[in-house]
């Protein structure tokens, strides 16, 4: 017969069973931290997958419309549909390297998620159609760049005067 004593501690609680403590909270940190790991594999490998079919889909795309159309006759619309298309793989790639970073060293990059931000803003500004679109989204995209750019420096800012403060040893 076993005998197991309980031992309660700020952090969790301990249990001795035999010659083996076995610490709870430790256990729960560990399970936490393995099952969001396997959680941002599934993320990754979907967004992953999300992209190469992307990727496929307008390389198609592009082909076609190299093969079908006269070069002198290319209308501006399908060249800014195809930029548009890409800066959405390239999106796609950011996140699945801010979530496959997040799942490895569970720190989220700020500064990366902003840029995502920004090539999401920079995509819609290029594919906009300023002749139909309000004067009210126009401004309220140009805010959008304003405010991500704003946040991006003072999140680099942030950063030099920690390593500075880390240099001098203050």
């Amino acid at each position: 017969m076993q005998h197991i004593m309980i031992f309660h501690w700020q952090g969790g609680a301990s249990f001795l069973m035999g010659n083996r403590i076995m610490d709870t909270m430790w256990t729960s940190k560990r399970l936490v931290v393995s099952v969001t790991s396997v959680i941002g594999m599934i993320i990754v490998g979907l967004l992953l997958a999300v992209a190469i079919y992307l990727t496929i889909l307008d390389t198609y795309g592009f082909i076609q419309l190299i093969l079908d159309t006269d070069p002198n006759v290319i209308e501006k619309g399908l060249i800014l549909e195809f930029i548009g298309a890409v800066l959405l793989i390239i999106i796609c790639l950011e996140l699945v390297e801010t979530v496959f970073s997040y799942s490895i060293s569970h720190h989220l990059r700020v500064e990366v998620v902003l840029l995502v931000g920004m090539t999401a803003i920079v995509r819609e500004i290029i594919v906009i159609d300023i002749k139909t679109t309000e004067a009210a989204m126009v401004a309220a995209l140009g805010g959008v760049v304003v405010a991500i750019a704003g946040a991006y420096y003072l999140v680099e800012r942030g950063k030099k005067l920690v390593e500075n403060n880390d240099k001098n040893g203050n």
